[in-house]
């Protein structure tokens, strides 16, 4: 800040696949397939905090997959890149609704090419 100033904020890219959570501590972003097997059910509603549903924000669908990182002291629960939280499973555990799809959250070269951004 003091190089800059207050009135500015520092943003840059990467292409690392880590992040930092509230105590600046590195984390790995992984892909989950959102996939829930219940009757009727057609996805999961966003949380503003784990156990908090936000019934209002456009909700992942079963099919999409969202990007996040597991919350060590808080099993069972996902960090979303948005900053919204999904649970990994039912509260009983008979229901799981993600499936880790990758470690990796940057697309290879085929499918960039495949995309036509190469």
């Amino acid at each position: 800040r003091e190089q800059y100033g207050n009135g500015y904020v520092i943003a840059g890219c990467s292409d690392s696949s880590k992040e930092f959570n509230d105590e600046g501590d590195p984390v790995t972003l992984q892909k989950w397939l959102v996939n829930v097997e219940c009757e009727g059910c057609r996805g999961l509603f966003y949380r503003s905090a784990p156990g908090v549903i936000v019934a209002d924000a456009d909700w992942p669908r079963n099919g999409d997959v969202v990007v996040g990182s597991e919350i060590p002291d808080v099993p069972g629960w996902i960090r979303l890149q948005n900053g919204y939280y999904l649970p990994m499973a039912s509260d009983d555990g008979d229901i799981q609704f993600l499936h880790k799809v990758s470690t990796d959250t940057h697309a290879k070269n085929q499918q960039r090419e495949a995309l036509g951004s190469e």
